[in-house]
């Protein structure tokens, strides 16, 4: 049989697609320059020196071929050069849920250099993205409420948004970096019209598949992280277990509430469908 030739390998892709990141390995700050040259970087002595990262984004529609690369190190003094692999640690897609704050999540990542939080809306390329690290201030005190955090560093974003390099924790806290991604409000109400509380369930207009999970939105997220092995990534569940706790508290002051709520709020939903089940009747009948 005659096999059709293989396709031709993408095209090299324009030097202005790369990027080259520093990130400091004391501060977790990160310096980026518009071509493949940092020129000169001064290092005090016995600092942890500096992670440097180049990431590469193709143009719409072009497709990114696997290349050689190679990395000359200039110095006046000795100095130690080492390539760390990268691994793709953490790759979620997930659905956004109402949430007065227009929160897309918060998670905890065990801090190391080279650390790269990738953060897209697929479907909503208009989207206001903000990608923060925190600083907890103050844990719960109560129960309900949630941590009290400061912003340690921010970078925004139309469609998606990354965060290069995170600040190491301060002494006595945590050893993990709180991270979270937010919406806008302005762009999340105005623009997405998403919704601050769980929708119900609807049903797919007609010749379309599937239905919108109760709780949703419709709007999905991706998050990526990339980073040396051995970095972990996990769902930061205070604020959930704090309103666990709130509820665990009033179903021990009245016993029963969480039925009696629960059988009274699908009371409700039944006498609204039933309302609307009439209202297309009649409706059919005229």
């Amino acid at each position: 049989r005659h096999r059709p030739p293989a396709p031709p390998p993408p095209p090299p892709l324009p030097l202005a697609c790369y990027r080259l990141h520093v990130i400091d390995g004391e501060t977790g700050a990160c310096t980026s320059f518009a071509g493949l040259s940092t020129g000169g970087l001064a290092f005090a002595e016995g600092s942890q020196g500096s992670t440097l990262i180049v990431d590469v984004k193709a143009p719409p529609g072009q497709a990114m071929a696997e290349v050689d690369w190679a990395a000359t190190v200039l110095a006046d003094t000795e100095v130690q050069v080492s390539a760390v692999p990268l691994e793709e640690v953490s790759a979620v897609e997930q659905p956004y849920v109402p949430n007065p704050g227009f929160r897309l999540f918060r998670s905890c990542v065990s801090c190391a250099g080279g650390v790269a939080v990738h953060v897209a809306c697929p479907g909503a390329p208009g989207a206001a993205l903000t990608l923060r690290q925190l600083q907890v201030d103050r844990e719960p005190e109560a129960a309900g409420d949630d941590r009290q955090t400061s912003v340690l560093r921010s970078i925004s974003g139309v469609g998606c948004v990354t965060l290069l390099g995170l600040e190491p924790p301060a002494e006595g806290s945590s050893a993990e970096a709180l991270i979270e991604c937010v919406i806008d409000a302005p762009c999340a109400i105005s623009t997405l019209h998403l919704p601050t509380r769980p929708v119900a369930a609807q049903a797919a207009p007609p010749g379309e598949g599937g239905q919108a999970a109760e709780g949703e939105a419709g709007l999905v997220w991706t998050m990526r992280v990339v980073g040396p092995a051995g970095l972990t990534v996990k769902e930061d569940d205070s604020y959930d277990k704090s309103l666990a706790a709130l509820a665990a508290s009033w179903e021990a002051a009245q016993a029963g509430r969480a039925a009696k709520a629960k059988a009274a709020r699908e009371a409700y939903l039944a006498q609204v469908a039933d309302r609307g089940a009439a209202a297309d009747e009649d409706g059919d009948e005229k």
